[in-house]
């Protein structure tokens, strides 16, 4: 019975031992999990937060490129505005050098000289001399209106009055100082707009436009030739149709037409101009939000719509 207990006791003793080193085993197996889960947690987070940096580096980087983009951007278009304003500033002092002192000097000679006819009673003459006072006076006149379109496009801040503006009236108003141009190259005008077609635009930059458009067709269009002004309603808005049956342009002349030209091309009858107008058209078009478009073939002529938003 001694003996029987002795092998119970050793057994119990060998069985704890046992599950001793079982629990123990057990137990570092599991802090072994527990440090590799530990260790997984970890290399997650980092990753994680590596990733987080990698898009913040990213995205810091991606904003830089933008801004020294933009910054190359704004850099280019100051020098090329810097470029322009200086060509222009050259080309108004030769305008003011040259340009706006010939018909001043012209009209001192041709003051002189009418008074000797009129002395003389030679009245055939004379009247040859009315249309070339008209003439000059009238190419004076579009060259302060340039310089003085070209004037407001400097100021900051431009101010803008858009109001409802019969289409017709305001056509009719800017061609009156044109009929002497016309009838000295008898180009007959066609003012087909519609009597009741209303727009809504800044008053002084629609005649600036109109100007600028009228006297540039004239100029271009060769004796006995024909300048329509025609409109129409479409979804966008009021089209203004300007077309003549000028000498026209190439497809090269028609894509810079609105840019700002160094020298100016003269007309059918050598009219002179500044190389100012287009480039005035196409700003304060911009600036008024209105769609202008221009096509033209060589030997044909040129159309000028210009869009009006309802």
């Amino acid at each position: 019975m001694i003996l029987f207990l002795g092998n119970e006791s050793r057994n119990q003793i060998i069985r704890s031992d046992l599950k001793y080193e079982f629990d123990l085993k057990a137990e570092k197996q599991q802090i072994e999990y527990d440090a590799s889960i530990k260790r997984k947690e970890l290399i997650q987070k980092g990753l994680i937060i590596g990733l987080i940096l990698l898009c913040i580096i990213c995205v810091l980087f991606y904003r830089a490129y933008k801004l020294k983009n933009r910054t190359n951007i704004l850099i280019n278009q100051q020098k090329e505005n810097l470029e322009i304003l200086n060509a222009t500033k050259d080309k108004l002092f030769g305008i003011i050098g040259h340009d706006l002192r010939k018909p001043a000097i012209s009209f001192s000679g041709i003051t002189k000289k009418v008074n000797f006819l009129i002395k003389e009673n030679d009245m055939e003459t004379l009247n040859k001399f009315g249309n070339v006072i008209e003439k000059n006076a009238n190419e004076l006149n579009s060259l302060i209106d340039n310089l003085l379109g070209w004037s407001l496009l400097q100021k900051d801040g431009i101010k803008l009055n858009p109001k409802k503006i019969n289409l017709y009236s305001a056509i009719t108003e800017v061609l009156n100082p044109f009929q002497s141009m016309a009838l000295e190259k008898n180009i007959t005008i066609h003012n087909e707009v519609a009597m009741d077609e209303n727009i809504e635009v800044d008053e002084q930059s629609l005649n600036i436009i109109l100007r600028n458009l009228i006297h540039n067709a004239l100029k271009f269009t060769e004796k006995d030739g024909h300048l329509f002004l025609s409109s129409s309603n479409e979804k966008s808005g009021v089209v203004l149709s300007i077309r003549d049956t000028g000498i026209g342009m190439t497809d090269s002349e028609i894509k810079d037409i609105f840019k700002f030209q160094s020298a100016s091309t003269k007309g059918t009858e050598n009219e002179k101009g500044t190389g100012l107008g287009m480039y005035i058209v196409g700003q304060w078009a911009k600036l008024n939000n209105i769609n202008l478009n221009a096509k033209s073939e060589k030997g044909v002529g040129t159309t000028f719509d210009l869009g009006f938003a309802v």
